[in-house]
Order: structure tokens, then C-alpha cells, then sequence
């Protein structure tokens, strides 16, 4: 049992950091809390790709909404619009960050309030195969200076 122990500790210590060097990394995810109205929500965090190869988010998975889309935020004509894409590409050795304003995760059909210092899990699904179960913190929303009012919704499906 001692030997089987110390192989354990050996091989955790010696082969995680060669995982994690090779693997996806995910950074700060997090939601700002909805309203016990809000059908709709977020989530933000940052994507590392420690691999060789070019990877893509084809689609994530929660049971917190009916729906979760990838989304880009651009401005057009002074309106900031929000679209569906089909997967987020992330290239070898790269990272991306989703955030307000920009690409994010967008929570569709939720089922229950994000409240504040609540958390909730996702499933990232890439091409390659690799699911990553990430845990989402609830934050308090911030003000900004784009107002949900700027925001024109188009959803291709």
C-alpha cells in the first residue's frame, strides 16, 4: 500500500504539469446576476490553448438554461449588436478572453436567477474531443457605459 501511495504522489506531481502544458486552460469564469425576470445572461472567462493545434468551442452545455450560444458583440451604425457564431477559434499557443462587449457565452431560457456569489456548471466542448466541466461564479453586475437598450439581438439558428 506504501509503494502504491508514493507511485500516486509520483506520478501526480510529475504528470500533471506535463497535462496541463499540453492541455486548455480555463481562467476566471464568471456571470453577473440577472433579475428574477431575465430570460437572458452571460458568461465570461478566459480560453488558453497550450496545444500545438488550432482549436475551436464548438458548444456549450449547462442545465441553468435551455440554451447556450457563443456570441460576438459589434458595433454598427452607433448600435452594439450581438450574433450567433458558430464556434470561437482559439489558435495554438493563444488565448482569447470573453468579456462584455466582445465574444461571450450567452445563457438563453435560464432557468433559475444568478444571484451574486452563487455558482453554476458548464461543459466547454471543443473539436478536438476535450470537455472541460468549469464551475461559474455569479458577480455583481457593474455599470457600463453600453446599456442593454444599445443592444439589437440576432440569433441565427
Amino acid at each position: 500500500m506504501k509503494k502504491l501511495s508514493i507511485y500516486l504522489i509520483f506520478t501526480l506531481l510529475f504528470s500533471f504539469p506535463l497535462y496541463a502544458a499540453k492541455g486548455i486552460s480555463i481562467i476566471d469564469p464568471y456571470a453577473f446576476s440577472t433579475s428574477s425576470k431575465d430570460k437572458v445572461g452571460g458568461i465570461y472567462l478566459k480560453i488558453k490553448n497550450l496545444t500545438k493545434s488550432k482549436l475551436r468551442l464548438v458548444k456549450v452545455k449547462s442545465t441553468i438554461a435551455k440554451n447556450i450560444e457563443i456570441h460576438k458583440t459589434f458595433k454598427q451604425n452607433n448600435v452594439f449588436k450581438m450574433a450567433q457564431i458558430p464556434y470561437l477559434q482559439i489558435g495554438s499557443n493563444q488565448e482569447i478572453t470573453l468579456k462584455p462587449g466582445s465574444y461571450h457565452l450567452m445563457l438563453i431560457g435560464l432557468k433559475k436567477q444568478l444571484k451574486v456569489a452563487d455558482t453554476f456548471h458548464i461543459s466547454l466542448i471543443f473539436n478536438n474531443g476535450d470537455i472541460k466541466n468549469v464551475a461559474v461564479k455569479v458577480k455583481n453586475r457593474k455599470v457600463t457605459s453600453i446599456s442593454p437598450d444599445d443592444y439589437d439581438h440576432h440569433h441565427a439558428h
